[in-house]
């Protein structure tokens, strides 16, 4: 005698995630009136290893706030909204796109990205969602900072800057030093010199 037994995969992935800060990108000259500085941001560039028992780690898929991209298109690029439902890649989505009404899901990264503006200084506190094979979701809350550094368009007081004078030990001051900050950790890139 023998029975049939059904596994399930109902165990939804383990996301681990990190923090990012970035800059709002300035206005390209020649962009239409109205056009604000922006930034693409990918759901995939807060992961740092999430894991599912099921799915192997190349195959999990990462989407913001839980959305998730429509089944139907997995395999084509698309915009998506909070209920699943799938737009085409055109002029007037891409206007909703822009104002964060939707995502836009790329299956070659297996990832949806948002578009950050200056409404979303100085950051915000987003979900970064991984999904596995059979659509079992979990998240991680996590920090995006944004500064802007575009004079222009930007509200005083966004944009991030490090400064301040080099010094011997007695006080007097050193021109024409060369400052290199550095980090080891990787998702702080090293930042090279300024004069």
């Amino acid at each position: 005698m023998y029975r049939e037994i059904e596994v399930k995969d109902l165990k939804p992935p383990t996301p681990y995630c990190i923090h990012l800060s970035t800059a709002l990108m300035q206005v390209p000259v020649g962009a239409p009136a109205g056009s604000a500085p922006m930034v693409e941001i990918w759901a995939r560039d807060f992961d740092r290893g999430s894991t599912d028992f099921c799915t192997a780690q190349q195959d999990l898929k990462f989407t913001f706030n839980n959305w998730l991209p429509n089944a139907d298109r997995i395999y084509s690029e698309h915009y998506f909204d909070a209920a699943g439902k799938g737009y085409d890649i055109t002029a007037s989505n891409t206007i909703k796109y822009n104002a964060g009404e939707y995502q836009r899901w790329l299956p070659s990264q297996k990832s949806s990205s948002m578009i950050f503006t200056k409404a979303n200084l100085p950051g915000m506190t987003l979900k970064m969602s991984v999904i596995d094979w059979n659509n079992n979701v979990d998240y991680c809350s996590v920090d995006l900072r944004l500064v802007c550094n575009d004079p222009i368009n930007c509200p005083p007081g966004s944009a991030t800057r490090i400064a301040g004078n080099v010094h011997t030990e007695s006080g007097q001051g050193v021109m024409n030093v060369d400052i290199v900050t550095t980090s080891n950790l990787p998702e702080n890139p090293t930042i090279y010199k300024d004069r």
